[in-house]
């Protein structure tokens, strides 16, 4: 857990049954903070860009999938098809085809929002 005991924190519980992950809405922040403090030379520590991190580690479980095919698009490809789409097939599919077509950014959100015909799984 990465938390400042002496700052207070806006604490919010969320579960299911007797599971509770506790979350502190300020850590993001604060750890923002923090990185671009001891690396100034290197970006990409923004909150929003944090969190999708976070996001991305969520979607993104097995490892080997990140490393064949998902490390191979652009950053902001991979935020694309995070914000669009749910479906990990589909994140998959579409990950696979920019590959595959050398899509940039702005095609993967067109052929995204056209509908590309995806296989039936």
């Amino acid at each position: 857990m990465y938390a400042n005991p002496a700052e207070p924190y806006f604490i919010v519980l969320w579960g299911s049954d007797n599971f509770f992950i506790l979350f502190l809405t300020k850590t993001i922040d604060r750890l923002s903070h923090d990185l671009k403090k001891s690396f100034p030379e290197m970006g990409g520590f923004s909150p929003r860009n944090l969190k999708y991190m976070r996001a991305f580690a969520d979607a993104w479980k097995d490892r080997e999938i990140v490393q064949r095919t998902v490390a191979q698009i652009p950053w902001r490809s991979n935020i694309a098809i995070l914000d669009t789409l749910k479906d990990p097939a589909h994140r998959l599919w579409y990950v696979q085809k920019t590959i595959e077509n050398g899509w940039s950014r702005d095609i993967l959100v067109f052929q995204i929002k056209s509908r590309l015909p995806i296989p039936i799984w």
